[in-house]
């Protein structure tokens, strides 16, 4: 069995990573906010600057208003009633037909993230970020720019979050550090050395490779 973090490089050299497109990368229908326009004010819009929706029978026709970027689409949209009354919206894709909130204009297509293939924002993220990511909304909620307790928190529960703070703080140093993409190699270093600087000083003449 390999060491820690065997088979990778580490230092300057770091694997390249290939992202994936992501829902904050296209362009977005809201089929529920779009339908409540919809009948506030019916009528022929135009989306994203060039494309026309009107709505005819509980049907979203899109067409392109500017050459021919987009045949004419069809979308069905359904209503689902909430249990203490009211409605919700809700369409459907037109390649799946599956039902969905959202839906993404892609190289003149609309399509649900499904069929994209889309991921989120945090999925294309490395570890080191991920921590980064968690650190900082833990940190919202303590308030650390002042380290003082908010109103309404339980003191044992401040003292939780911000040892998580901490913990979260050093994890995160150890993964950019020795560019690790294992959570649990991760945890295990932090677990014996406590402290990202001692991980680096007795790991780092071993696990660096030039």
């Amino acid at each position: 069995m390999g060491g820690i973090g065997s088979g990778k490089c580490y230092g300057k050299r770091r694997t390249k990573r290939s992202l994936k497109l992501t829902a904050s990368d296209l362009p977005k229908l809201c089929i529920p906010q779009f339908m409540k326009q919809n009948i506030q004010d019916p009528g022929l819009y135009i989306w994203n600057g060039s494309i026309r929706l009107l709505v005819d029978n509980d049907v979203i026709i899109l067409s392109s208003s500017e050459g021919k970027q987009l045949d004419t689409t069809y979308i069905k949209v359904n209503k689902t009633h909430c249990h203490y009354g009211g409605y919700r919206f809700f369409g459907h894709c037109p390649y799946c037909s599956k039902r969905v909130r959202d839906l993404y204009f892609h190289k003149a297509n609309f399509a649900c993230r499904h069929c994209f293939r889309m991921i989120y924002r945090s999925q294309n993220a490395t570890l080191s970020t991920r921590l980064f990511l968690k650190r900082r909304k833990i940190g919202r909620w303590i308030n650390n720019d002042e380290w003082n307790k908010p109103k309404w928190m339980r003191q044992k529960t401040f003292a939780k979050l911000r040892e998580k703070y901490f913990d979260l703080d050093e994890q995160g140093q150890i993964a950019d550090f020795f560019s690790l993409r294992n959570i649990q190699t991760v945890d295990k270093i932090y677990a014996k050395y406590g402290c990202a600087l001692i991980a680096a000083e007795l790991l780092g003449s071993q696990l660096y490779r030039f």
